[in-house]
């Protein structure tokens, strides 16, 4: 339905019978809910967490300083139904029958009311199930009073609660609200009640409870650990006394052949010759890689000149200079004197006086790498018996220190368990002798001297709001059922010809 604002307003304008009516009907059911609804007492105590506080034992900064998550689960606990049950168990009689009094003083005509459609629609089904599996028309009634109200308060969810806790815990609960100040350490303690007394004394009892519930969680655990730190003192005493029982006795019969001094210096020993022996692989691998590839060399019909260690050496680099010097002397006496002149023979004939010479130095030269060679694996053939036998000489020193050095070492090892278990059996005693919270008390509740609610304001607004709606609401469904024409607009939607119209009849 496509309507204009003109339009809308002569719809609303037709139908404001309904609208006022629903309007003063809703505004009217609401002061009347407000009005039989019991009047409740809200009392609220703070708490402070100090979480910058060190601890009295080891007088360190608690753990819990940079840990956010630390006052959200302090307030899951506050709202637990252990604290709860520790404040009903600390109630006196006559407050516990206060708290029970508060409770069915909640009950109004608007339950009643409420409850009254689904308890005939039980005695329906359960008719209906007796009728199905042809039994009798027996149904289970509901024990009511002479008012016909069910004689259990309304407990909300402590419907739920288990067994090992009372249901004056669950109805706590369920009306305890816990809220954090924002960006504070503040966490305030509220709770709702149709007795003001009840209220502060509830508000002020979860605050004291869950503060000694507090330090319970930190006692407890110290108490039990400080038990298991005492037995396991007394076995690990017991293994440290046997264990240095056994090294004396070993000390007495085997004794100590070899001091640590000697032990160090044949350790130096043993890394001097472990560092010999790796420059002598080192020269070992250049040897031998030198004298393969003058065997390649050899074995291709090549010449060794070909090779870096032959042509880089000095006396090969000389007579190589020479052999070239006389050969452009050659070249020049040719061209000069003729290949029949005696200078030009004799020329040639120390050309190849030199490249004899030349060749002399080559084997030379290949004699020396194999030598190298044979040295380099004599050498390293020595290092590795002497590496190896002092290697031998380091262990046996060694073993005769194996036993001596397990024994220390477990004897070691139990003193600082010992040691260890002592202290931490230490702190538990005093964690569990020492009542100390970071958690205190910063303004307690105050019996709360006006109602808090029902707030008669509050709901005669939301009345007239749900009332305005649902009458606005009506209003649209009754145009889209029968549509009526009430402007010139109406006319046109229609595409009918529009003669005239009246403002006034």
């Amino acid at each position: 339905m496509d309507l204009n604002i003109q339009q809308y307003l002569h719809l609303f304008r037709a139908r404001i019978a309904l609208i006022v009516g629903a309007l003063i009907l809703s505004v009217i059911t609401a002061l009347v809910i407000t009005i039989l609804l019991p009047d409740t007492y809200k009392a609220t105590a703070t708490l402070n967490f100090d979480l910058s506080a060190s601890d009295p034992v080891s007088a360190r900064q608690s753990a819990v300083a940079g840990n956010t998550g630390y006052i959200a689960t302090q307030i899951g606990i506050i709202t637990s139904l252990n604290v709860a049950q520790r404040v009903v168990d600390s109630l006196s009689d006559e407050d516990t029958d206060r708290l029970e009094q508060s409770f069915y003083a909640e009950h109004s005509v608007i339950d009643d009311l409420s409850r009254l459609p689904f308890k005939y629609l039980y005695k329906i089904m359960d008719w209906v199930e007796a009728l199905v599996n042809g039994e009798g028309s027996d149904t289970n009634v509901l024990v009511e009073d002479s008012a016909g109200a069910s004689l259990e308060p309304n407990l909300g969810s402590s419907r739920s609660t288990l067994a090992s806790f009372s249901w004056l815990a669950g109805a706590i609960k369920a009306r305890l609200e816990v809220e954090q100040a924002f960006g504070a350490r503040i966490v305030s303690i509220t709770y709702t009640s149709t007795d003001p007394y009840i209220a502060a004394l509830i508000a002020d009892r979860v605050a004291e409870e869950y503060i000694a519930t507090n330090i319970q969680m930190q006692v407890d655990p110290a108490r039990r650990a400080s038990v298991w730190f005492d037995q396991q003192i007394k076995d690990l005493k017991d293994t440290l006394d046997r264990k240095r029982h056994a090294l004396i006795e070993f000390q007495q019969s085997e004794g100590i052949v070899a001091t640590d001094e000697k032990l160090d210096l044949e350790n130096s020993r043993l890394n001097r010759l472990s560092d010999q022996l790796i420059a002598a692989q080192q020269e070992w691998r250049e040897a031998k890689t030198a004298m393969t590839q003058m065997e390649q060399v050899i074995a291709k019909g090549g010449s060794l000149l070909t090779l870096a260690q032959f042509n880089s050496h000095p006396v090969i680099q000389s007579i190589k200079s020479d052999i070239r010097r006389l050969e452009v002397q050659q070249t020049e006496m040719a061209e000069k004197f003729g290949k029949n002149h005696p200078k030009f023979k004799q020329v040639i004939a120390e050309i190849a006086d030199l490249k004899s010479k030349q060749a002399r130095e080559v084997n030379a030269i290949a004699t020396e790498i194999k030598n190298a060679a044979r040295l380099s694996n004599g050498k390293l053939n020595a290092l590795t018996k002497a590496v190896s036998k002092q290697k031998t000489l380091v262990l046996d020193l060694k073993n005769q220190h194996a036993d001596i050095a397990v024994l220390l070492s477990d004897v070691e090892s139990s003193e600082q368990a010992y040691n260890k278990a002592l202290d931490d059996f230490n702190k538990s005693n005093l964690n569990s002798l020492i009542q100390h919270t970071t958690i205190s008390v910063v303004d307690p509740a105050v019996k709360p001297g006006s109602p808090s609610g029902p707030n008669m304001l509050k709901n005669l607004v939301v009345g007239a709001t749900l009332g305005l709606t649902i009458a606005l609401g009506l209003v649209l469904l009754l145009e889209l059922v029968s549509r009526k024409i009430r402007s010139p607009e109406d006319i046109r939607e229609l595409e009918i010809p529009l003669l005239g119209s009246l403002q006034n009849v």
